[in-house]
Formats: structure tokens, sequence, C-alpha cells
């Protein structure tokens, strides 16, 4: 188990996070990651449509994740997560799932801050960092 420490900043804070990587076979695989599920979903779509596929989560997700903090009420937030907490869960990235699926029940309540907001961005930016690392070593697989 290797820990990696990285400083994030936001705009209001910023704090020292841990994220765990694991060391499987001489190459580093990120827990947040559900790599049974991309693996799942390379072989549903096929080796070619698969790039397409993760390309346009990114596309889509990236738009959203920057535009969180403009939503004009909490219900909007709450529509914005709700699709990032999909996107997620379908190509794997089980962390970024459930932070949303939390932030989204807080907005549905009124009570999701710019602290959660920045958690969701910041966890996305981590997440995506993992996969991309991740990723080589499962399609040599």
């Amino acid at each position: 188990m290797l820990e990696i420490k990285v400083f994030l900043g936001g705009q209001r804070c910023g704090f020292l996070s841990t994220f765990r990587a694991e060391r499987h076979k001489g190459q580093t695989r990120y827990p947040m990651i559900d790599w049974n599920r991309v693996s799942q979903l390379r072989d549903e779509v096929g080796s070619e449509d698969f790039e397409e596929v993760v390309a346009l989560f990114f596309s889509e997700v990236e738009s959203v994740v920057t535009q969180l903090q403009d939503a004009p009420d909490q219900q909007t937030l709450a529509l914005k997560l709700h699709f990032l907490r999909s996107g997620a869960l379908n190509l794997g990235f089980e962390d970024l799932a459930a932070l949303c699926e939390e932030e989204e029940r807080r907005a549905g309540d009124g009570l999701c801050d710019d602290a959660g907001i920045e958690r969701v961005q910041t966890n996305y930016a981590v997440s995506k960092q993992g996969f991309l690392s991740g990723l080589g070593d499962l399609l040599r697989d």
C-alpha cells in the first residue's frame, strides 16, 4: 500500500489529503477506481469504442465539474451532482460517486456549500489522475 500525500488548495482553503495506491504485479492501482467495472465496460463496448467513451466522459463531466460553483440554487446543484454520480458509476469512479451522492443529498436539504463542492472537484481531479495512471496498465492486460 502506497500513500500519496497531496496538498489540495481550493479558493477559500487548502488541506493535506492522503490517497491510497496499491502495487499489484508491479503495477500501481488506485482503489478509488473500480477496475473491475472499467474492465467490464471495456469488454462491453470494445477496445476501440472504449477510448471514445472515456473521452466523452471526461468532456461532459469536466464541463459540469467546473460549473458546480455557478449553480444558481441547491436544486440545480443537486441535479448536476446526480449527473456526475451517474457518470462516475458508469466508469468506475466509486469514491467520486459516493461523494456526489452525499453532496446531492445535502443539496436536496439546502446544505451543500463551497467546501462540499471543492471536495467533489478535488476528488474528481485525483480520481481522474489515478484512472489515467492505471489505465495504461489495464489496457496492457
